[in-house]
């Protein structure tokens, strides 16, 4: 006598579920994450950047578009090493697509936690 999964009643833990369906739980996850990413991507442009932050970080890849100099964004002329640039090399793409404006100063940001958001929850499923 052989010993199988099925013989052993193990057959149905065995089997996973079919590849490429999506069932009413898969559903619910997918609406759950575009919940979960509403607020990073609701008034991008409505208010104009505000606080002591948001125009310290606007600055530079503005400056930075204007002179060429990409590697070391400047601020007020000068090469700013107060952060490190890995956020004024972001908005600077947006800034050379769509223009220099609180909406694309604040995008890359927003599709950044948004990849958060989507890795923690495959790292979560795992």
């Amino acid at each position: 006598m052989s010993a199988t999964p099925s013989g052993l009643g193990l057959g149905s833990t065995l089997d996973g579920p079919p590849v490429g369906r999506a069932g009413p739980s898969r559903i619910v996850e997918i609406l759950f994450l575009m919940l979960c990413c509403v607020p990073y991507v609701v008034g991008l442009a409505d208010p104009p950047l505000w606080d002591a932050n948001e125009p310290l970080y606007a600055q530079p890849p503005k400056e930075a578009l204007e002179t060429g100099d990409w590697l070391a964004p400047p601020w007020n002329g000068r090469p700013w090493f107060v952060h490190p640039p890995l956020s004024a090399w972001l908005t600077m793409p947006s800034y050379a697509l769509l223009g220099v404006s609180p909406f694309a100063a604040r995008l890359p940001m927003a599709l950044a936690a948004i990849l958060t958001i989507l890795a923690t929850c495959s790292i979560g499923r795992v």
